[in-house]
């Protein structure tokens, strides 16, 4: 079986990149986790709290070792990395291991080692061990998917999937639980929407059949995602001990996720423009030469009841449609009063007035803010909420 010092020798001269497997990269934090946890180290290892991969407290790397570990040699060479940083940092915690052998350590040695610069390896490190374990845990679905042959059966082994996973949350660091949790629910959007039969794939007549499909989809595939599988989390962002609202580039890939998957199905390319610039989210669906325009808005903004006669007219009018979607984003909770001049969801739609009789609105709305059914903790429940400024 390989070991550390079997990767040490194998390293150049030079330090140039080299075929690291996720095995290898498992032997060599569980090296460094020993090196850097000896006492002679202590005060020049530490990080910041929040991004300590060593601290006490974090058992972020050492769960990564362990499934590091469980991993098979040909499954291992699935997930390559080559980096020169990685092959220094195999040479600097070799050095360590060196030192830490010695009874004494000279001042000079403490003075002329980069701690910066092996801290911020480690760092990568760990993420890009991470990264590989989302991706090879990905392929294994999508591998145990191929081997079913009917859709229900698929469909029944991702939700429990989902079951599992959320009932051993614990076990998860949050970012890869979190990935996991995204790709399972896309493939579960997938997998309902397809037809084994693509023959059987119904275009559609007219763009307001289009415009009735759209609206379905939003209500009952993105609504539901946001308001029951924890996708509200995704418009929301931490930052120190407040919980912040993001962006629209930031929360933008998250609703492609979901929508994407089911547009494919039926032939519906979709394009956006201006997703950052101006505060707005504007996207066109498109069915051969059928177009729908949606818009999606921040409930909050000063011009959210009367944007759609200004700007999204003129961007049904451009894209040469007369039907359009305008998504309202809703945060307001207990602990963020915006917009102050609503109080739910249904008044504000209610409040907006449509000028223009030439086009087709649908007005929706979704509520971003956690849903107040759950019964899990959170550890942010009664924080101070904020938003960004656009």
């Amino acid at each position: 079986m390989k070991s550390f010092d079997d990767i040490f020798h194998s390293l150049h001269a030079d330090y140039s990149p080299q075929s690291r497997t996720l095995i290898d990269l498992g032997i060599l934090l569980s090296k460094a986790y020993f090196v850097l946890g000896n006492e002679k180290f202590q005060a020049y290892t530490q990080l910041e709290i929040n991004d300590s991969v060593l601290h006490a407290k974090n058992p972020l790397i050492k769960g990564l070792i362990k499934e590091l570990s469980n991993i098979n040699c040909e499954k291992s060479k699935s997930f390559i990395v080559k980096s020169e940083g990685i092959e220094r940092f195999i040479k600097d915690i070799k050095s360590l291991e060196l030192e830490s052998a010695k009874p004494f350590i000279e001042d000079s040695f403490y003075k002329s080692f980069n701690f910066a610069e092996l801290k911020a390896q480690l760092l990568y490190l760990v993420y890009t061990s991470r990264e590989g374990i989302i991706r090879l845990k990905q392929k294994q679905i999508i591998d145990h998917i191929a081997q079913l042959n009917q859709k229900e059966e698929r469909l029944e082994y991702l939700d429990l999937l989902v079951k599992q996973m959320k009932k051993s949350r614990n076990q998860y660091d949050e970012v890869q639980y979190t990935s996991l949790i995204k790709f399972i629910d896309c493939e579960l959007t997938k997998w309902k929407r397809v037809v084994e039969d693509s023959m059987d794939i119904k275009g559609f007549d007219s763009t307001e059949e289009l415009h009735d499909y759209l609206v379905a989809m939003i209500r009952n595939q993105l609504e539901y995602q946001i308001r029951f599988s924890d996708g509200y989390e995704n418009f929301w962002k931490i930052k120190g001990q407040k919980k912040i609202q993001k962006k629209e580039n930031q929360f933008y890939p998250y609703i492609k996720s979901i929508i994407e998957p089911i547009c494919q199905q039926r032939d519906i390319h979709i394009c956006h423009e201006n997703i950052v610039a101006n505060g707005r989210i504007d996207l066109c669906f498109s069915h051969r030469e059928l177009k729908v325009c949606m818009e999606i808005k921040k409930a909050h903004y000063e011009d959210a009841a009367v944007a759609i006669n200004h700007h999204f007219t003129e961007y049904l009018y451009n894209q040469n449609t007369d039907h359009g979607i305008y998504l309202i984003l809703w945060y307001r909770s207990d602990q963020y009063k915006q917009p102050r001049n609503y109080h739910n969801l249904d008044e504000m739609k209610a409040d907006i007035d449509i000028e223009n009789n030439n086009y087709q609105y649908q007005i929706m709305g979704i509520d971003c803010s956690k849903p107040q059914c759950e019964k899990e903790e959170d550890h942010l429940e009664n924080s101070h909420l904020e938003y960004d400024e656009v």
